[in-house]
């Protein structure tokens, strides 16, 4: 049976209510969302209580609410003692055994949790392995900041996300994403990714981590300050707020810059806000028909064959291409010029100069849509090279320009006329 917009978007709210009830009744929390402790105004239940309590050095009031939605996981019996020691650095068992728990990752039975837990993860490719076997890690070495969030953000969904973050797939990076989906503890800043982490960091970025999800599918925008996402599990509307980190095709951008149809992936809090938005989408893309492109190019082939000689011929069947490349040299460069590359473009590619081919391609690409976007070439350089001050100023003078030859001189002509 084929379900409407309208039916999706019932039933994905009526499983959202079951999911929340089996979490109040059981107080089992589902992975990658918060846990009844958290959906529920009341006390956590005395089990969950006895479970975060044992930790008789803790008084934070954060670290205490973070302890209280864990417990139900299992992730707290990554800690052993009575006492948490918040600052103490976080070792690999430990951080392995409390990132399953947290985000119900099913460990092979039959060895010790830490190293059961850490196999997990890493064929789960959550924290990457080194050329070492699971038995020969070193399960006390402690876990960097870098390592951790990386690890997290794969176990929540966002690593796509970051394929395509704007300042690139570094440690660094990975970091800048999960502050902007509000999942980083505060005490670690982006330049911490190579020291250790802390107990109590793990504890805050696990926390926090399970408190977002990550939606994926097309967006529909709303002028209320609303999108619809249209999910797998049907339709899902969202808040997009001003503070919400934008990206589109791999460059910051704003609400504004996202167009209906665009494939997104939106980090969104426990109220239905987005934190994070990244899309994908048409940006000055030039209609091309690909079966004419492929004939064309079929023609050419055919065409050039037909003009090899003998001598050309024999190098190909004894494979000196080197020599072929030289011969053929004049024949390809005057193909070239008569599909209608300039004679630059042509000795750029025929000599492998990319960075000069690079350059002329730009040229020719900021042309063609200017012509068709009827803009400046200048302007479209600028937005292709993300140089944001030079084109809002080129634009500002082409829409002053237009006012002038538009409205303004058209309109004093119209009164000399009628005077």
């Amino acid at each position: 049976m084929r379900i409407g917009a309208s039916g999706r978007t019932a039933w994905m709210f009526g499983l959202i209510v079951i999911l929340a009830a089996v979490q109040v009744i059981t107080g089992v929390a589902v992975p990658g969302r918060a846990s009844s402790e958290d959906a529920t105004e009341g006390r956590p239940s005395t089990a969950v209580q006895r479970a975060a309590g044992r930790f008789t050095d803790v008084t934070d009031p954060g670290l205490v609410r973070a302890l209280e939605a864990l417990a139900p996981t299992g992730a707290l019996e990554a800690f052993d003692g009575d006492e948490l020691r918040a600052s103490r650095a976080v070792t690999l068992g430990e951080f392995a055994q409390a990132a399953a728990a947290a985000f119900g990752v099913t460990v092979p039975a039959g060895k010790p949790a830490p190293q059961a837990a850490l196999q997990a993860l890493v064929e789960r490719g959550a924290l990457i392995s080194s050329d070492r076997s699971h038995t020969e890690v070193d399960l006390a070495l402690p876990v960097t900041v870098g390592e951790m969030t990386g690890a997290v953000l794969r176990l929540a969904g966002m690593e796509a996300i970051g394929e395509r973050w704007p300042s690139g797939s570094s440690t660094a990076a990975r970091l800048e994403l999960a502050r902007a989906a509000g999942v980083l503890p505060a005490s670690i800043k982006v330049g911490d990714a190579s020291r250790p982490a802390t107990r109590a960091e793990a504890v805050q970025l696990l926390y926090e981590a399970r408190r977002v999800l990550v939606l994926s599918g097309q967006l529909q925008r709303s002028t209320t300050g609303t999108a619809s996402i249209d999910t797998e599990l049907g339709e899902v509307r969202v808040r997009l707020s001003d503070d919400a980190v934008v990206v589109r095709n791999g460059q910051p951008a704003s609400l504004e810059d996202l167009r209906d149809g665009d494939t997104v992936r939106a980090v969104v809090d426990l109220a239905g806000r987005a934190r994070v938005v990244a899309a994908e989408g048409r940006g000055l893309a030039l209609d091309l028909d690909s079966s004419e492109l492929v004939e064309t190019a079929r023609r050419a082939l055919e065409d050039f064959a037909r003009q090899l000689t003998p001598e050309q011929w024999q190098m190909i069947l004894q494979g000196d291409w080197a020599g072929f490349r030289e011969s053929a040299k004049p024949q390809i460069y005057e193909r070239l010029t008569q599909a209608g590359i300039a004679p630059e473009e042509a000795e750029a590619l025929m000599s492998g100069d990319w960075e000069t081919l690079q350059s002329l391609a730009a040229d020719r690409l900021a042309d063609e849509a200017g012509r068709r976007l009827d803009v400046s070439p200048e302007l479209v350089r600028s937005v292709l090279a993300s140089d944001w001050a030079t084109a809002r100023q080129l634009a500002q003078q082409e829409l002053i320009e237009r006012i002038i030859n538009d409205v303004i001189v058209p309109n004093a002509q119209r009164q000399s006329t009628a005077g």
